[in-house]
C-alpha cells in the first residue's frame, strides 16, 4: 500500500550526511537540506525516487548533471560536492544556497 499524504516517508539514510529536513519535491526526487558530517557543512541532497532509480536513464542523468556541475564554477550555479549509490538509493550533494 503506498504512504497516505498524511504519513511522513522516512527520509533515507546516506553514510555521511544528516538529513535536517526537506527543500522540494519533484516527479523524480527530493532534495533535503542536509549536513556533510565530517566537516560540518551545510548542503543540498538531491536523492532520486526508487521507482525512478530503477531506471537507468534516470541514474546516469543524475550521475551527468553531478559530474557537469562539480566542472563549474560560476557565482550563479551550485557545484556538485558528492555523488553516490547506498542500497539502491542513487544521490548526490550540492552547496546549499
Amino acid at each position: 500500500m503506498a504512504a497516505s499524504l498524511s504519513q511522513p516517508v522516512p527520509w533515507p539514510e546516506i553514510p555521511g550526511y544528516r538529513i535536517e529536513g526537506v527543500l522540494g519535491r519533484g516527479s523524480a526526487g527530493v532534495v533535503y537540506r542536509a549536513v556533510q558530517v565530517a566537516v560540518d557543512r551545510p548542503v543540498a541532497l538531491k536523492v532520486l525516487h526508487a521507482d525512478v532509480a530503477a531506471r537507468g536513464r534516470s541514474v546516469r542523468r543524475l550521475q551527468r548533471e553531478a559530474r557537469t556541475t562539480a566542472r563549474l564554477a560560476h557565482p550563479g550555479i551550485v557545484t556538485a560536492i558528492d555523488m553516490g549509490e547506498c542500497a539502491g538509493t542513487w544521490w548526490y550533494a550540492m552547496e546549499l544556497v
